[in-house]
């Protein structure tokens, strides 16, 4: 993702100077933000380019892992529930369908063959 822009800065790549027109997909983004990187680079150079490169970067890094703590400090949250509620509902039952509930788990169970 990040070599599109790099090429852009060591002269691999044509300056994009036309603003893109809007269209909701990915190809759009890529030449967007191909865009203002161009932008960048013709109108304070391109040490602050790849500093804008830099924090993007960074920036998007630091929400990917935000969001996938958050995920996973809900989601336990989430499991430890449904844990406590199956292990309510097997205390519940009679003990001849607990045992055959957990009979069923074994591997090496010599009734299941």
């Amino acid at each position: 993702m990040v070599m599109p822009f790099l090429s852009l800065l060591f002269d691999k790549q044509k300056l994009e100077l036309t603003k893109p027109v809007f269209s909701l997909s990915a190809t759009w983004a890529i030449a967007f933000f191909n865009y203002q990187v161009s932008q960048t680079i013709v109108q304070q150079g391109k040490v602050q380019a790849l500093l804008l490169v830099c924090v993007v970067v960074s920036v998007v890094f630091f929400f990917k892992n935000l969001f996938l703590y958050a995920s996973k400090y809900v989601m336990s949250n989430i499991r430890n529930g449904v844990s406590a509620i199956y292990a309510t509902k097997l205390s519940k039952l009679p003990i001849i369908a607990r045992l055959f509930l957990e009979r069923k788990r074994l591997p090496d169970d010599p009734f299941n063959g």
